[in-house]
């Protein structure tokens, strides 16, 4: 098979090269919307990167996951951290992939929370609008009755990683159901970002290195690349100002309408910058309504403590948090899981016979 597609990657080489370059957008269309400014960068700032990670290994009967999440707060050369970790079964076993990464999304708040009281600026990697809007779509009605439950509302709103709580909880009232589970887990993640906000408000950006988003040029090719590929300049794109709420309409037609008035008085701060000339052009989400002046002084700020024209703290919580695969075969050997059937076998036996 390798074979034949080398061929056809001969074959078709000049038409997929000219597809990856292709932008379909005038330059001067991307200038009216870049903003030129070179950062000055401004010191004395508590500045703190909120990174996290998580792996899991699934078998027949059941699954492991580890996660970690980390806060990394600069003050000048004083480094302080905020860590947080978990390893567990997975409990019910079902949906692994979706469920491990809200709790890590989960545990991701939890350590941007302890940092709020002594960072003067959060960034987080990815993006809030995404880490919301990819699990949008599981009704939320199924929990009219939540918050009639005292004991689950004091579970949801606790400000630590209990999700085990949760779902023992939930297993001791009799309730199994895969989409039930799923939107209390999810639930969990909402309440606590939302407090968040609040806790930290001013203080708050997400900050992401890829984007899917076409908002500005509606064409085949991300914004984030086309405003790569036609500036070189430091500064920022126009920001654009949106409820998060229609956001989260726009991208999920059928938003719960919990979600809806849960997000309806968030505002959203969307724009596109370059701190470093050459360097990446990277997406800031801050939910909160900024003006031009406002975004110059988070550029003095992050480029006082950026290297490459990224974010040293997000770099480093990224560092210390990630959970190799290495790291995962480490922990299931020590808990003497490495021999677990995983239904795979033959697929793997039948592998190593041809190769």
């Amino acid at each position: 098979m390798l074979a034949e597609l080398l061929e056809m990657a001969v074959e078709r080489r000049e038409d997929l090269i000219n597809k990856i370059r292709s932008l379909r957008v005038r330059e001067d269309t991307v200038k009216r919307l870049w903003i030129p400014y070179t950062p000055k960068p401004l010191e004395g700032t508590v500045v703190c990167g909120v990174d996290g990670s998580v792996n899991f290994k699934e078998f027949k009967g059941f699954s492991i996951f580890a996660l970690s999440a980390e806060a990394v707060m600069l003050d000048g050369e004083t480094v302080e951290k905020v860590k947080l970790c978990d390893l567990d079964i997975l409990y019910p076993y079902f949906r692994t992939r979706e469920r491990v990464r809200v709790y890590m999304l989960i545990a991701e708040t939890l350590v941007a929370l302890r940092a709020c009281e002594k960072a003067d600026m959060i960034l987080l990697d990815g993006s809030i609008i995404s880490n919301i809007a990819r699990h949008a779509t599981r009704s939320l009605s199924l929990i009219r009755e939540v918050f009639n439950d005292s004991m689950l509302v004091r579970l949801l709103e606790d400000e630590e990683f209990n999700v085990r709580d949760l779902t023992d909880y939930l297993s001791s009232k009799g309730e199994f159901s895969e989409n039930y589970i799923l939107c209390i887990e999810l639930l969990k993640y909402i309440m606590l970002f939302k407090k968040l906000i609040r806790k930290g408000k001013g203080k708050l950006i997400s900050i992401a290195k890829t984007s899917q988003s076409t908002l500005h040029f509606k064409g085949p090719k991300p914004d984030i690349a086309v405003f790569e590929r036609l500036t070189r300049a430091t500064g920022f794109s126009k920001p654009v100002v949106r409820r998060l709420s229609d956001i989260l309409t726009a991208m999920r037609s059928k938003l719960p309408n919990f979600l809806e008035n849960f997000f309806k008085d968030v505002e959203m701060t969307t724009f596109y910058f370059r701190i470093a000339e050459g360097g990446p052009v990277l997406k800031a989400e801050v939910p909160t309504r900024l003006s031009l002046r406002d975004i110059e002084r988070l550029l003095d700020i992050i480029s006082a403590y950026s290297v490459m024209g990224y974010p040293y703290p997000l770099k480093k919580a990224h560092a210390d948090s990630d959970i190799r695969d290495q790291d995962m075969e480490c922990i299931l050997r020590v808990l003497s899981l490495y021999g677990e059937r995983t239904g795979r076998e033959q697929h793997e036996v039948a592998i190593r016979r041809w190769y």
